[in-house]
């Protein structure tokens, strides 16, 4: 009423018409100028109040919206809770390190496990590390150091020749030159030991073949037929020496080196080490040479200096595979320190032993050989289906394809006297595979044609197990 009081007392001003009609909706209207001035008043009042009370509306729907978030965000939050709690844990174990190192209990600890090395030389390393107080000594680098010194007074023990060749017959197929190297190497081993002469010089091979020829499975094989740990540096695009030598203690990070980690890790010096794709390294001469690395440890004395150690292994009881796909292209000081053994693309013949191999084990694995009966000229159907250089794609078609197939088959097949019969979504039955008088199911020649090979109806009928299964 104070408002419309005011409007009162408001002298009167003539207005054009033209600009009174666009300004004012009531203009035209039977009323004076003061009851059209009330009505926008009135208008105005009437949105603000509604403003105010979607104003209103909207601030508790967010408040809202913001406490719903707040609760899924602590359960969220939850996980991360308990991690905070476990920080706190470890920041009290850490705060309990660091006292003791402050009171100079770590640092007794240390000395008394430096004082146990019995090798002099590495004990001298052991010590000047740990002369360098807490805050530039490497513990890392004395307990590898006091480990190391332990693998040394191990007295080296025969190998049982018996086992490796039977090893090496039942898992490498031909290649009898690789095995004459290996066992050769056993024997001197062993003649060694027994007339008390330490061995001089670890073994050096470089298997050279194309990808998929098996030449890393021949390394791991060689590894379980002498009952030695097996090491693998994969050198490919490998810009530095640090993953052979280690990296010197005084950077941040710091660690030994594949070999040396080979022997701390396993707790022996007879390991045996995959160099694998020795000839695709990096160039890089700020952070060393690979090839110089590999050829320091190849260089026949037994002998090599880890960066990261500071001191010397002793490597003449281990064996050093380098593999390669294109020989030609290691450094020509590289090549003359290794025994090169070519290793041929594979033939029919090979690839169906290959087949005959993995296809056993793996139906043994999965326990489909109480349920299956595998014919001779499978394995050969198998190897005629690659077109590789290797056994890779063998293994793959075995894998990857036969097995799952098999196991479906088994599944959700249908047998029906001396056969397994599928239903299609249309009702009909067809015969998808052959039994035997004892009910297994035949895999043959036909039956890897049928299924493996390129045709018609084999991917759509794959399709239909696809979704049946």
């Amino acid at each position: 009423m104070s408002n419309v009081s005011g409007l009162n007392s408001v002298k009167q001003y003539p207005v054009p018409v033209v600009s009174f009609k666009a300004k004012n909706p009531y203009a035209g209207m039977p009323m004076d100028r003061q009851q059209q001035d009330m009505l926008i008043l009135s208008e105005k009042q009437s949105k603000q109040e509604k403003r105010q009370k979607w104003s209103t509306i909207g601030s508790v729907v967010l408040a809202s919206a913001f406490a719903i978030m707040a609760l899924v965000s602590l359960r969220k939050l939850k996980p991360e809770l308990n991690m905070i709690k476990s920080s706190e844990n470890a920041a009290k174990e850490q705060a309990e390190y660091y006292k003791k190192a402050a009171s100079g209990e770590k640092s007794s600890e240390l000395q008394k496990m430096v004082d146990e090395i019995q090798d002099e030389t590495l004990k001298k390393v052991a010590q000047t590390e740990l002369e360098k107080g807490r805050q530039m000594r490497s513990d890392k680098k004395i307990k590898d150091l006091v480990a190391l010194s332990k693998i040394n007074g191990k007295k080296p023990e025969e190998v049982d020749l018996e086992k490796a060749i039977k090893v090496m017959d039942e898992k490498i197929v031909d290649m009898p030159e690789v095995k004459e190297q290996i066992l050769d190497f056993l024997i001197h081993w062993n003649y060694n030991i027994r007339n008390g002469i330490k061995n001089d010089k670890p073994l050096v091979l470089c298997l050279d073949g194309a990808p998929g020829t098996g030449k890393t499975t021949i390394t791991e094989v060689i590894a379980e037929a002498i009952g030695a740990p097996y090491k693998k540096i994969a050198l490919g695009g490998a810009s530095g020496s640090s993953i052979i030598r280690g990296t010197e203690s005084k950077f941040v990070g710091a660690e030994a080196g594949g070999i040396a980690r080979g022997q701390i890790d396993n707790g022996t010096k007879r390991v045996v080490y995959c160099l694998d794709e020795a000839e695709k390294v990096a160039k890089d001469s700020q952070h060393g040479d690979p090839h110089a690395a590999m050829a320091s440890l190849t260089d026949g004395t037994g002998k090599f200096e880890d960066d990261f150690l500071g001191a010397t292994l002793d490597t003449s009881e281990s064996i050093f595979v380098l593999t390669t796909n294109e020989f030609e292209k290691l450094p020509s000081y590289l090549q003359s320190r290794v025994r090169l053994i070519k290793i041929a693309p594979y033939g029919v013949e090979t690839k169906t032993k290959i087949a005959k191999m993995h296809l056993t084990n793996k139906l043994n694995k999965s326990k489909l050989n109480e349920k299956v009966r595998v014919s001779e000229d499978t394995y050969q159907a198998i190897a005629d289906l690659t077109t590789d250089k290797g056994g890779r794609d063998t293994t793959k078609y075995i894998q990857d394809q036969l097995i799952p197939i098999i196991e479906k088959l088994d599944m959700i097949g249908k047998k029906e006297g001396n056969s397994i019969k599928f239903k299609y979504p249309d009702g009909t039955f067809k015969e998808i595979a052959k039994l035997d008088a004892s009910g297994k199911m035949i895999v043959d020649k036909d039956f890897i044609n049928f299924w493996l090979k390129d045709g018609v109806e084999r991917p759509a009928l794959r399709d239909q197990f696809s979704k049946a299964a």
